[in-house]
């Protein structure tokens, strides 16, 4: 995703929205009408003229542009560079917020022109006549900004006449608010972590192979193996548990490592610096209130309840969900570190 995924609002998710429909028209050469043009053109100009003089050398570029650029390549030229303006400065991004907030139902209209002409001009030309729109990274944002985007904001995306996937935490799920959130976000596919072994009833029945010839296939579309020493990958993938985002943090702070001491390949000792480092941060994002719950997941009790302290274990990834029959298990280095303090006893 091209804005900061750690403060983002959906008034940037409509901005990204309708920047990916402008370049999606340039690209196969659809045309808008001069009135349209306009009409985005002065929208945006407010933004510019709004804060023009917090940051005035950008923001004169982005005025030349604007001028001195006609047609969807100005209204590109102009987006490309206010995208900027929000991605970096905290200060601008508020404030083009505030001029977007209470007129958001304006944004919201020039999508949908900018949909319907694309929309005519496909079925013209013979294709399907709905445009499909794909935004990857809403996952990695806060739970908070989550919850404003998709439930208080819900309406707005929904009313967008697209084919939309979106990817959301899958924290929400466990959410009081889960049940609204699906009115606007219908028939989610949920997708959990990869099990390594199988639960059946009080015991584990076995390690799942496929499992882990699965994280391997993930991992070997972005990385050569070879990279890795013997049994040091299996080690990253059991010990994080099917968790792919916690895999590949691993990875990469193991690969920094492995670079520092100008070596080819990740060690061992690589992992295990990298699988400490994750593991002491797992264990400081809960308190001793959660250890009762903890301490009967691993005593056998491994189906997802609807609690305060399980959804809250859920989210920060010290409880992990399984695909399949739902059940859940505590993160392997969860697990170790509370059975080294004793606090499974």
């Amino acid at each position: 995703m091209e804005l900061d995924s750690a403060d983002i609002e959906y008034t940037d998710v409509l901005f990204l929205i309708l920047d990916l429909l402008v370049q999606m028209s340039d690209e196969y050469g659809i045309e808008f009408d001069s009135g349209l043009i306009q009409s985005i053109h002065d929208y945006w100009k407010q933004d510019i003229d709004l804060i023009n003089h917090k940051v005035s050398e950008k923001l004169q570029i982005l005025e030349g542009d604007i001028n001195g650029t006609v047609g969807l390549k100005g209204i590109l030229s102009v987006m490309a560079r206010l995208k900027g303006v929000i991605k970096n400065s905290s200060e601008s991004r508020k404030q083009i917020r505030q001029h977007i907030e209470p007129g958001s139902s304006e944004l919201v209209n020039k999508i949908q022109e900018v949909i319907e002409i694309i929309s005519e001009e496909s079925e013209k030309r013979g294709n399907k006549r709905t445009p499909f729109i794909i935004l990857d990274g809403l996952d990695k944002i806060p739970l908070v900004q989550a919850k404003k985007i998709f439930r208080e904001n819900g309406a707005r995306f929904s009313s967008l006449k697209v084919h939309l996937i979106v990817t959301f935490p899958i924290s929400l799920t466990y959410s009081a608010e889960y049940g609204d959130i699906l009115t606007w976000f219908p028939n989610p596919s949920k997708l959990p972590m990869i099990k390594l072994r199988k639960w059946e009833k009080d015991h584990y029945a076995q390690e799942y192979q496929e499992g882990m010839d699965s994280m391997k296939q993930i991992v070997e579309k972005r990385a050569d193996l070879d990279l890795f020493d013997g049994g040091v990958l299996e080690e990253l993938i059991q010990k994080t548990g099917g968790y792919i985002r916690d895999l590949f943090r691993c990875i990469s702070t193991a690969a920094l490592r492995a670079s520092m001491r100008q070596a080819s390949s990740i060690s061992m000792e690589d992992a295990a610096m990298a699988l400490n480092s994750l593991e002491s941060d797992l264990n400081g994002r809960y308190y001793d209130a959660a250890i009762p719950v903890m301490r009967k997941i691993y005593r056998g009790e491994k189906y997802v309840t609807v609690s305060e302290e399980m959804t809250k274990l859920l989210q920060i990834g010290a409880v992990l969900e399984y695909n399949g029959e739902r059940w859940c298990d505590l993160h392997p280095l969860v697990e170790k570190w509370l059975i080294e303090h004793g606090k499974m006893e």
